[in-house]
């Protein structure tokens, strides 16, 4: 996460190479892990659950039911950085017309 293993002296700017370091991470975290969680996590995580030969039976609803939430926490996940981002760029755009008025 932000930060690391390593000690922040003071806050990062959204400039600083460690917060892009960070996001590039995040990225290839979300790039790789979430296709690997809809394949093969229902049969990490529910191991125990799941018999591989009995597919066709009950377990495909685990299996189907762990890939449906994965997907709705990532849209979720999603949903909220996206109104994040829309609050913060509203904030700003008040921000500089105030500053800009008087």
């Amino acid at each position: 996460m932000l930060g690391g293993d390593h000690i922040i002296d003071e806050p990062p700017t959204s400039g600083d190479p460690r917060i892009v370091r960070e996001l590039y991470d995040l990225t290839f975290d979300a790039v790789v892990g979430l296709p690997w969680m809809i394949w093969l996590g229902p049969y990490v995580i529910d191991a125990y659950d799941i018999d591989r030969r009995e597919l066709v039976k009950g377990s495909a609803a685990l299996v189907t039911g762990l890939r449906t939430a994965v997907v709705a926490f990532t849209a979720a996940l999603g949903a909220a950085i996206a109104l994040l981002y829309t609050a913060r760029t509203c904030w700003r755009s008040a921000a500089s017309t105030a500053v800009s008025a008087s």
